[in-house]
């Protein structure tokens, strides 16, 4: 009679599950840099949900900021920089797999995509030929006085520098409420750079698309302002 020897193969096949369930305990996470497709709020607006596209792959990817146990949300400083970026932005974000799917642990913006500018000059594009009010801070340049807004740096139309004490050089600034009407002019000092000429006075830029660009200024006209305390 031939005995069959079943403890090692029981042995091992115990051993084998045991490595199995354990490799589906292990926390799954990773480092995803890419491009911010799409945002929007989730759980009553406690919570945001980003949608990213990686290089080389062909659909975005969906996550959500991870939950802090101890104040039973979403980690606040992580939900706030994810709210903070602007759809197009080149994002880097850590994740840990969760049983409701890839959470987001830390979030930072590495380059800001074309999108989010085009977005601050539609803003005050579809101002133009209105009276207007912005905050913003007092800064001076070669060509004259600038306000720096969230949608961008405005200038003040035939202002060729803030009053004495508006402006202190470097980014001390005033902090200022500004109300004035929208133009805009195509004349900022930009020029297209070929390979081999001398730098010139201006901006260099690479194309005819990036000079119309460069060129382009929204200005405050008749601007009236107070300082914001």
């Amino acid at each position: 009679m031939i005995r069959l020897r079943t403890f090692p193969i029981i042995a091992l096949c115990c051993l084998l599950t045991s490595l199995a369930l354990a490799d589906e305990r292990k926390e799954k996470s990773g480092t995803i840099i890419g491009e911010l497709k799409s945002m929007k709020n989730i759980n009553d607006g406690k919570n945001t949900m980003i949608e990213v596209l990686s290089p080389g792959e062909e659909k975005a990817r969906s996550y959500f900021v991870n939950h802090d146990p101890k104040i039973k949300g979403p980690i606040p400083d992580v939900l706030k920089a994810v709210r903070a970026a602007k759809v197009g932005d080149k994002v880097e974000f850590e994740w840990v797999g969760t049983g409701h799917g890839p959470a987001i642990k830390s979030f930072k913006v590495l380059k800001k995509g074309k999108s989010s500018e085009n977005q601050k000059k539609n803003a005050l594009a579809e101002h133009v030929g209105h009276t207007i009010t912005l905050e913003g801070t007092a800064l001076n340049a070669k060509l004259g006085a600038i306000l720096h807004t969230k949608h961008g740096d405005v200038w003040i139309d035939g202002l060729d520098s803030w009053p004495k004490g508006y402006y202190e050089g470097g980014n001390k600034g005033k902090r200022l409420r500004v109300t004035g009407t929208v133009i805009e002019r195509d004349d900022l000092p930009a020029y297209i750079a070929k390979p081999g000429e001398p730098p010139k006075s201006g901006i260099p830029v690479r194309n005819e698309e990036d000079l119309k660009t460069a060129k382009h200024r929204f200005l405050l006209k008749n601007a009236k302002w107070t300082a914001v305390d």
